[in-house]
């Protein structure tokens, strides 16, 4: 409560009573009635959990190369160590790569722009040396490192951490795969054209030519092959 000072000066006796009275209603208010409060049961739903699905994208791991010699010294047979050495480097980082991926990356150390016989030569003999496994795809070769199971691959990599993409022609289909059975998690059945779509939406293509169409069918038929989707006429399902 406020007490004003003119009102003290005129009635001081009237604004102590007023006091008494505030402190009064404080200690003791008077309560207010209560009326009957019915309690309502909460409506009962049934509920449904739904089971998480699994996120088996990852980015994609580069080596960083720089420059190493000239296109001269790429063909000196002292470079061949070290260019066994950086193609393990390579592997080592971002396995499985396309065999055309891994030779780019290989010459283009040396300032080579283009592969031909001499440097096909020098790289078959530097690929011999090397622990690795090869899967091919249509008319596509793919190395990994020995040590990976192209059979039980479960990720896939949708780009590098700056955005960069691959072709759809340059990942392997096991990759292309382990997108298409998240897809099918979370969609549960799709036509084949629908599954082609999303499947490469998953590594950031929203329109496919032909070439890119062709890829992604050949992973889902290698899906169905291999028992890791099911065709059930005109849907497929996990």
């Amino acid at each position: 409560m406020r007490v004003w000072t003119l009102d003290w000066l005129d009635d001081s006796n009237g604004v102590l009573q007023h006091i008494k009275q505030a402190v009064e209603n404080a200690q003791h208010p008077q309560e207010k009635p209560v009326g009957e409060v019915k309690t309502k049961q909460a409506p009962v739903f049934e509920t449904v959990e739904k089971t998480p699905v699994p996120n088996k994208a990852t980015l994609y791991e580069t080596a960083d190369i720089a420059p190493v010699g000239t296109p001269e010294q790429f063909y000196l047979p002292e470079t061949v160590p070290v260019i066994q050495s950086l193609a393990v480097l390579i592997l080592s980082a971002e396995a499985p790569i396309s065999r055309n991926a891994l030779v780019h990356k290989l010459i283009g150390a040396w300032g080579i722009t283009r592969s031909g016989d001499r440097t096909d030569k020098v790289l078959a003999d530097v690929f011999r040396m090397i622990d690795k496994r090869i899967t091919i795809d249509e008319n596509n070769a793919f190395f990994w490192l020995g040590k990976q199971n192209p059979d039980t691959y479960d990720i896939y990599r949708p780009a590098d951490i700056q955005g960069n993409r691959r072709e759809l022609t340059e990942i392997p289909s096991e990759e292309i795969i382990s997108a298409m059975t998240e897809v099918l998690s979370e969609q549960i059945g799709l036509s084949r054209a629908d599954l082609i779509r999303e499947t490469a939406k998953k590594f950031g293509y929203t329109r496919l030519g032909t070439v890119m169409t062709s890829t992604v069918e050949f992973a889902v038929d290698k899906a169905v092959s291999g028992g890791k989707i099911k065709n059930n006429g005109d849907r497929y399902t996990l």
